[in-house]
């Protein structure tokens, strides 16, 4: 009991039967009595202690923790200071069952840190609570033990068991937790064979499989940047460590090939160094489950640019005699790009209800072209420093716009499963996809500022690049040499069948890989020399040299392409490098395919397109630096790095 002249707390109710912690606590109290008390412990044992909460172990850890870093310190200090504290002096018996606590507690303080961050998931929480629940059994058998028995910490032991398996029960009621460590590639079913009770399999099993049929089958995932792995635990994590490989499958499997949700959580785990939404977020699990990621989203893509093409050509198109005629890059690639773009990122537009202040299609497609052309393809001096001028103005009036998005997403923003879980909401997949890019940029931490300066150069790069992939392909097709090709795309364009549609996705795919347009990558060699086959020869480089890979040479490699200038639909899809490949692929190149292959859809259901006579019909370019192509204004007064204009005329179709 403390001393009255101490003014030590005694109302320490729940811990006045453990010596040991009562000790440690009215020392806590007393430091904290005068600043004289703690000046004098500071400089005899150089380290707080800290104070308890009777309620929060974790404060209670770090008492101990600190006492026992400085054991020695502290009992001199309690020596010298004997009389003031009485019986406060720590026993060997109490610095014993004070070492006990601390073995105990330092599991939950290691999976308390474990659990912190960004990359935290149900998955991690459920193995964390499993290795937990294993540590609280495996320390009653120690403690029940003849040989080690301690009836003191076995009660208390027993009490935080009782609270943690009461919570743990509880899981078993909520399908997401079993859905979540089913889809885990690390656990599946093995892992809840072997940790959770028997009789709890087929009850937690059948909700799981509940809740994907009735919830989740058919909704779109939303396109997301990949997020970083889970920090991996270090090796000062001992306890933890060992709690994990204690209850983790021993045996692991290679990676499988099968789309079959069955199938998949029926198969042994895979080892794994990121969190599970990261491996799914991979490009290679996203082409390999497609059930997992439904196609329901690129229906609503093709659905999409089918429409805006056909309504683009009723706007835009003028009779000239007994045909029609209009620029297929100017009023029809340039705008459905610049369309959809304003839908996937949230861009306001006149067309569709914003106010006068707002951008048209055709604007916001000239102030992404001029965005992308600067950063990328500056390569006219002289009109450098007028780009960067037009270039910056223009740039500043899109942040200010977006930044009214932004900021609305964020207001917006609430917790939810389906928002954890990244589906897309029923407003519509494709106007989800933006929202949910933006809500996953601002709960990284970014401010409405960085998440908008993130998102402006993504949407440069989206228009830009497809609106001249889209020229540079409807060019080559109705050009001479590959014209011969067009019936065979209006018969398959006249069909509703799947197969037809996938036979326009490769005439897209071989259309791109011809007139791709992305030329190429510079790129710096950082190690100290290196041997590069380039085709039939060996560069030699060294640190510093720069290099051009040519895109443009790589879709004519013979030996990749057979017959390379020729259009065939045979082709392995993952020879297509266009959009980049291996761990640099670009998860838009779906997209990018199936809206390449809807616009060609309804341009061959037109009545016999063709190009325009004379040189409305031509779309005129150069190419400099061996390297680059540029192309002429409509009106021959400049160079710029993106196509502007190319008549095409059709007769009179059902389609108008």
């Amino acid at each position: 009991m403390a001393s009255k002249k101490t003014g030590i707390d005694e109302d320490n109710t729940g811990w006045q039967g453990i010596p040991a912690l009562q000790k440690l606590h009215n020392l806590a109290v007393w430091l904290r009595s005068s600043s004289l008390h703690s000046d004098s412990w500071r400089d005899a044992v150089g380290l707080s202690l800290g104070i308890d909460n009777a309620t929060r172990w974790s404060s209670w850890y770090r008492v101990i923790d600190n006492a026992i870093r400085k054991k020695v310190q502290m009992n001199q200090f309690l020596l010298e200071h004997g009389r003031e504290f009485e019986n406060t002096v720590l026993s060997g018996s109490n610095w014993d069952l004070l070492a006990k606590t601390h073995a105990f507690l330092e599991p939950f303080a290691s999976a308390t840190l474990y659990a912190e961050g960004k990359c935290s998931s149900v998955s991690q929480s459920l193995f964390l609570m499993d290795s937990l629940l294993f540590h609280y059994e495996s320390a009653k058998a120690q403690y029940s033990h003849p040989g080690s028995m301690d009836t003191r910490m076995l009660h208390a032991i027993e009490m935080g068991w009782f609270v943690l398996d009461k919570y743990y029960t509880m899981t078993e009621d909520v399908p997401v937790y079993t859905a979540a460590l089913l889809l885990d590639p690390s656990k599946r079913l093995a892992y809840i064979q072997k940790n959770w009770p028997r009789d709890w399999h087929e009850t937690a099993i059948a909700g799981a499989r509940d809740l994907w049929m009735t919830e989740y089958q058919g909704l779109a995932i939303s396109k997301e940047p990949e997020r970083r792995p889970a920090p991996l635990l270090s090796k000062k994590d001992g306890q933890l460590s060992f709690l994990f490989r204690s209850i983790e499958v021993k045996q692991k499997a290679i990676p499988t090939y099968s789309d079959n949700l069955d199938y998949f959580i029926n198969v042994l785990p895979l080892e794994i160094d990121c969190t599970p939404l990261e491996w799914w977020s991979h490009i290679e699990q996203r082409a390999q489950y497609t059930t997992a990621h439904p196609e329901s989203g690129l229906e609503e893509v093709r659905h999409f640019y089918e429409s805006i093409t056909a309504e683009l050509f009723r706007q835009h198109s003028r009779k000239v005699g007994e045909s029609y005629q209009v620029d297929i890059v100017r009023d029809i690639g340039n705008l459905a790009h610049a369309h959809f773009t304003s839908q996937f990122f949230g861009i306001p537009l006149q067309e569709y209800g914003a106010g006068s202040d707002s951008y048209t299609a055709r604007a916001l497609s000239d102030v992404l072209a001029n965005l992308f052309g600067y950063v990328f393809l500056d390569l006219d001096t002289a009109a450098s420093y007028k780009n960067r001028v037009v270039a910056a103005a223009e740039t500043k009036s899109l942040g200010e716009k977006m930044q009214t998005t932004v900021a609305g997403i964020k207001a917006q923003r609430f917790p939810s499963l389906r928002h954890m879980l990244r589906i897309a909401s029923s407003d519509g997949v494709l106007r989800s996809y933006g929202v949910e890019l933006i809500d996953r940029l601002l709960e990284s931490g970014k401010g409405v500022d960085e998440a908008v300066w993130t998102i402006i150069p993504t949407a440069a790069a989206a228009c830009a690049t497809q609106a001249q992939g889209w020229a540079q392909m409807i060019d080559l097709y109705l050009s001479d040499k590959y014209y011969s090709h067009w019936p065979a795309i209006q018969k398959l364009a006249m069909s509703d069948e799947p197969e037809a549609f996938e036979k326009l996705k490769k005439y897209a795919l071989e259309g791109f890989r011809l007139s791709t347009p992305a030329f190429g990558l510079l790129r710096t060699v950082v190690a100290d020399k290196a041997d590069l086959r380039d085709g039939p020869r060996v560069v030699s480089v060294k640190k510093g040299d720069t290099i051009f890979t040519d895109f443009v040479t790589a879709g004519l490699d013979a030996t990749k392409f057979p017959d390379p200038y020729e259009i065939k639909l045979d082709r392995p899809d993952d020879l297509y490098i266009h959009h980049g490949w291996g761990p640099h692929a670009c998860l838009g190149r779906p997209i990018v395919t199936v809206a390449g292959a809807s616009m060609l859809r309804v341009c061959a259901r037109l009545g016999n397109l063709r190009r325009a006579p004379g040189q409305a019909g031509e779309m005129k370019s150069k190419t400099v630096n061996d390297a680059f192509k540029v192309y002429l204004a409509e009106n021959g007064s400049k160079w710029g790095p993106f196509p502007v204009s190319k008549k095409v005329v059709f007769d009179k179709t059902t389609e108008m």
